[in-house]
């Protein structure tokens, strides 16, 4: 079972006259194997695009937020998450020396880096 959720309290900003604009959002994956369970944690900065309908704070739900954090996060970095996680928990689950424990899992995404060159200059 996978289950992500909002771990902590959001960080808003006023952007170009808007309050309420998420900012920042601690989250956290919980994902089970068998009697071990492993726990992901971070934070997903968000950016703010005035072109998209705006969600007032008072109306968010978890899952609108954490739609977003996977958004931001990107697919790959959604996969990667619950790769690291299973792994953890699947290798635990099948040693004899853990059972129906919660273990956190200590790792970052780091997304490719995407350098181009200069478009103006000819090869």
């Amino acid at each position: 079972m996978t289950i992500w959720t909002v771990n902590g309290n959001l960080k808003t900003e006023t952007i170009d006259g808007v309050a309420n604009v998420v900012t920042e959002v601690p989250w956290k994956l919980t994902l089970t194997v068998g009697s071990v369970t492993a726990v992901c944690k971070g934070k997903q900065k968000l950016s703010y695009d005035s072109s998209s309908p705006f969600i007032q704070y008072s109306d968010l739900t978890e899952a609108t937020v954490i739609d977003w954090v996977k958004n931001a996060m990107t697919a790959e970095g959604v996969s990667f998450y619950e790769t690291v996680c299973t792994h953890h928990a699947t290798r635990q689950n099948n040693s004899p020396n853990y059972s129906n424990t919660t273990t956190e899992v200590f790792a970052e995404y780091i997304p490719p880096e995407s350098d181009q060159p200069v478009p103006w200059a000819a090869e």
